[in-house]
């Protein structure tokens, strides 16, 4: 028996075989560019996170003497997680020192989709100088 136009269509309108195919294939974009946004911030809150680890420790190094001002770059960079490329400016005021340490976004990020490849992140630890005996 010869199928007519009009049953192939509705044959093919009831038919469901392939959806989950087409499904995915619209869905999937959206979740490999959430997948990618909660790895690049992951990094990010995990180098933060470090970021003030280092620079805390670095800043009570300098104030009670253990590390002088030209070794604290190296100290920041072998004590860091995952040995970093940080940079470090150090600034005394008084009896403040202050360690602020940065590292560009695209040194952390994988994907860099979103965020600025200038942008930068930066943290700064202030503590007085002990008087030393």
């Amino acid at each position: 028996m010869k199928k007519t136009w009009g049953t192939r269509v509705r044959k093919l309108s009831t038919d469901e075989t392939g959806t989950v195919t087409v499904e995915l294939c619209i869905w999937l974009p959206f979740l490999v560019g959430l997948l990618g946004m909660v790895f690049d911030l992951s990094l990010l809150m995990i180098n933060n996170a470090d970021m003030w680890n280092v620079a805390s420790d670095t800043t009570r190094q300098l104030a009670i003497g253990a590390l002088s001002v030209n070794d604290a770059t190296t100290y920041v960079n072998d004590t860091s997680f995952r040995g970093q490329d940080y940079s470090v400016t150090i600034t005394t005021a008084g009896n403040m020192i202050t360690t602020e340490v940065s590292i560009p976004w695209d040194h952390i990020s994988v994907t860099n989709w979103f965020m600025d490849s200038t942008a930068k992140m930066t943290v700064s630890v202030s503590q007085r100088i002990e008087p030393t005996t």
